[in-house]
């Protein structure tokens, strides 16, 4: 289930996922943080329920278990989508490397 954060707390969250990193991986599981600025809203964090406009930078982080990881090199960013214009967002995977990789959220444009 995706969380999405405001920038206070899309850090935090952040910072926890990369210290967790080695645990991550030793579990199989992958984390995905994108981040960029909102193509609507209102939108509310997850962690203050602060609200959250059009514009604004957040944060939409993704924890994958270790069954679905390996599924990711066909990921296509459909959830990102909803909250974000993808030629503007940083994607990030913390945690277990898929196998196949992960593809940018601008090839996945390029694909469309």
């Amino acid at each position: 289930m995706p969380y999405l954060f405001c920038q206070e707390h899309g850090r935090q969250h952040e910072a926890i996922c990369e210290a967790e990193q080695d645990n991550y991986r030793l579990l199989g599981e992958t984390v995905l943080i994108v981040t960029g600025p909102l193509k609507g809203g209102p939108f509310h964090c997850d962690r203050c329920n602060v609200r959250l406009k059009k514009g604004q930078p957040a944060w939409l982080m993704t924890p994958f278990p270790r069954h679905i990881t390996e599924d990711l090199a066909a990921y296509d960013y459909r959830y990102e989508r909803g909250y974000f214009p993808l030629e503007r967002v940083k994607a990030r995977l913390y945690g277990a490397e898929p196998a196949g990789g992960i593809p940018s959220p601008a090839s996945v444009l390029k694909a469309r």
